[in-house]
């Protein structure tokens, strides 16, 4: 029989976990009731472990650090990731779209003849293309393809790539892109960037980039990872004078208060999103949601809250007035 381990993160009851809470890491709880209900309903690592980086000093709360404002700013990080997820899913949806279309518009409806080495520029940087396109053949070689693909492949002669795609991963579409040929790629890039701003290269840049940092964003929300600290890698990194020059002046100025633009964080994907949703309409409810959420969120939590999520997150302080100003703008 093997010895008894010490773990290291051994079971506590919701009791056990307040007083340890209490006495090692200095949270103030008075209310152990309502501590107790905030440990049900979202766990101790959504708690605790999701905002400790931003919310200790040296293994110890901040003082004023309340169980109480830890619930209250974990629910409005939750609220204003339920602002940006759908606008990531609809972004996806829209550029398999218009993905999917150019393929079948230059290389046809079947799958053998568009997933074709041939069609693509293996050569790209740090992609197998063939391996990429191994792994999107799998989703319908395997003995019980996902819906639709499946379908299609019981009751029809092709797969036309608008229906496959609808399975393929967001990071395979992307790389996909990546490995496009010049005329199709820059195709692409023109319908999502309808600008002549800026030259094909930088569209494409722009593209690669923002599409890979709002896929991780969007990853980090769908895992329940930690949103607030969300920093893509430089690879993702937006170039400052593409946003200064798509965006609208009101979003990328700078001020004492906001000296440098972010170019991989969390601003950094809410601008990508602005400018990648297309539409006016959908700009504005995008910029509604915010501004709404924003306005009721002040009143409800008190300004502090935003204040310190901003700090942390490195957005705008005055983010409120930024979309305010850009809805102002004339058409």
């Amino acid at each position: 029989m093997s010895e008894p381990c010490n773990y290291d993160k051994p079971f506590k009851t919701y009791q056990e976990q307040i007083h340890h809470l209490a006495d090692k890491y200095g949270l103030i709880i008075k209310d152990t009731g309502f501590a107790e209900h905030a440990l049900k309903t979202m766990s101790y690592y959504d708690l605790i472990n999701g905002y400790q980086d931003s919310m200790m000093i040296n293994g110890r709360y901040r003082p004023g650090i309340t169980i109480e404002f830890l619930y209250r700013f974990h629910l409005f990080d939750k609220g204003f990731q339920n602002i940006i997820f759908p606008r990531i899913m609809l972004i996806e949806n829209y550029f398999k779209s218009i993905l999917s279309h150019c393929i079948a518009e230059n290389f046809g409806v079947d799958e053998r003849f568009y997933l074709d080495r041939s069609n693509y520029n293996y050569a790209s940087r740090n992609i197998d293309c063939q391996h990429l396109l191994d792994d999107i053949k799998r989703i319908f070689t395997q003995q019980y393809p996902p819906m639709p693909t499946r379908f299609y492949k019981t009751s029809h002669n092709h797969i036309p790539p608008w229906i496959l795609f609808k399975n393929i991963s967001f990071g395979n579409s992307i790389n996909l892109f990546r490995v496009l040929r010049p005329p199709q790629k820059n195709t692409i890039a023109n319908t999502l960037l309808p600008t002549n701003a800026l030259r094909k290269s930088a569209k494409i840049a722009f593209l690669i980039s923002g599409l890979n940092l709002i896929r991780k964003c969007r990853n980090m929300i769908a895992h329940n990872l930690k949103f607030i600290t969300f920093h893509a890698n430089r690879f993702d990194a937006l170039q400052t004078t593409t946003l200064n020059t798509l965006l609208p002046p009101p979003l990328t100025k700078l001020d004492s208060q906001y000296p440098k633009l972010g170019n991989r964080d969390l601003y950094a994907a809410i601008l990508f999103i602005h400018q990648i949703l297309g539409t006016r309409f959908l700009r504005h409810l995008f910029l509604i949601d915010l501004i709404n959420y924003l306005s009721s969120t002040s009143d409800r939590y008190n300004t502090s809250l935003f204040t310190q999520y901003s700090a942390i997150t490195k957005l705008p302080p005055d983010l409120l007035r930024r979309c305010l100003q850009t809805m102002r703008l004339p058409r």
